[in-house]
């Protein structure tokens, strides 16, 4: 885990949490884009199916880039606002893909396993490179955060 202290996330606009009603809507301007959720994740006795506890979260999504950068970022954060129950040890990882005119290399996505705590965030990116290379030619890429 000590290679996971020396990563930082991209801060979310403040604009973002300004707009923000916590139920996934994207805000945007020219170099990026961002979307807060809030979510409860219901933990399960596998054996009895019994509700054992609750984790409640903000999911944060921030995609940016530069205006002649050839690729951009899209980092989703993890933030623990509430939980009670056996939530100790729940852990988060992910992974990404790209649509469209995109690549995304297996070597440009970051989203090890993390606890999630009660302070700080846990978090992941990807960083697809466009497939676009004419001045002035507009396609679209989509990505996901798995």
């Amino acid at each position: 885990m000590e290679v996971l202290a020396d990563r930082t996330p991209v801060p979310v606009p403040d604009y973002c949490y300004d707009l923000a009603t916590g139920d996934g809507a994207w805000w945007y301007t020219r170099t990026d884009a961002c979307s807060i959720s809030v979510w409860t994740l219901d933990i399960h006795d596998i054996r009895t199916g019994k509700l054992t506890g609750q984790l409640s979260y903000l999911q944060a999504d921030l995609i940016f880039t530069g205006a002649d950068a050839p690729y951009w970022s899209h980092q989703v954060a993890i933030d623990k606002t509430d939980g009670w129950g056996t939530i100790g040890g729940t852990t988060v990882s992910g992974g990404g893909a790209c649509k469209g005119d995109c690549t995304l290399a297996s070597a440009d996505i970051d989203f090890p396993r993390q606890t999630v705590t009660d302070t700080g965030l846990t978090f992941g990116d990807i960083l697809p490179k466009t497939t676009v290379t004419a001045s002035g030619d507009i396609d679209n890429g989509r990505t996901t955060v798995t």
